[in-house]
């Protein structure tokens, strides 16, 4: 039987302002040995100090959600909003992720040229095993780097 998790059960805040990262984390914890995540629409700020690990046997909708970045990146910085290694039976479906990239056409530019961010980052280690991928409907305004990473080893 396949458990449900909303992140509503978690209390982010929701505003686009407060990093959610924690409820993230928690919800996500929870749902460590799979099952289903619900992420509510709202806008979530996501701060990126640590990642949040996503696990095998999971599916996410998070359809309306927004994902906020933090407004500054300083040079050289680097991203990864999501993360999971050897992650088998996975699926992420809706979400946009909003940034602040450098990009010269739009002053200002609140991140620095050379920033990096990567909002869902599966690797997969040595003799590890990635398969059975799905990610389905997420956008990204402004966003410094890669969307979905897939790394092997």
């Amino acid at each position: 039987m396949s458990r449900t998790y909303s992140l509503a059960d978690y209390r982010p805040v929701a505003d686009g302002i407060v990093d959610d990262t924690p409820a993230l984390q928690r919800c996500f914890a929870a749902a460590a040995r799979g099952g289903t995540i619900t992420i509510p629409p709202g806008d979530y700020f996501v701060i990126g100090s640590s990642s949040v690990p996503v696990s095998s046997g999971t599916t996410v909708f998070a359809h309306g959600a927004r994902f906020h970045l933090p407004p500054t990146l300083s040079g050289q910085a680097r991203l990864v909003l999501f993360a999971g290694l050897d992650v088998t039976d996975f699926a992420w479906h809706g979400g946009t992720f909003i940034g602040h990239c450098f990009d010269h056409r739009r002053p200002p530019n609140r991140w620095a040229p050379n920033a990096n961010t990567r909002m869902i980052a599966i690797g997969t280690s040595r003799g590890g095993r990635t398969a059975n991928l799905l990610f389905r409907d997420i956008h990204a305004k402004r966003v410094a780097g890669a969307v979905v990473t897939v790394e092997g080893c």
